[in-house]
């Protein structure tokens, strides 16, 4: 793996759960490096929960992201995608210890 885009619904430093976009250079992950307000514009939760230990997270992201996007952060979704789940325990920057 790596060289993914990520859309994840995650809590970070104790903040309530919602849906953010990140990338996987190598093994890792980061917060994709948007412009401020960016992330808004291509990405809204609408409910996210946690109850009896499972996370309930309903989003919604743009098809195409604006031109401005570069595409190792955000890739279209009008491609082949691949889902896979994982839970772990997020530190500050959002990056996942695993």
């Amino acid at each position: 793996m790596g060289g993914d885009t990520v859309t994840d619904c995650s809590s970070l430093e104790g903040r309530d759960y919602k849906a953010r976009l990140s990338y996987n250079p190598g093994k890792s992950n980061r917060k994709a490096p948007l412009a401020y307000g960016l992330e808004s514009k291509i990405l809204h939760t609408h409910h996210a929960k946690v109850a009896d230990g499972i996370i309930y997270c309903r989003f919604s992201q743009l098809i195409q992201p604006p031109e401005s996007v570069q595409p190792q952060f955000v890739r279209p979704l009008n491609a082949p995608i691949f889902i896979l789940l994982a839970s772990g325990v997020t530190r500050g920057k959002g990056n996942l210890n695993n």
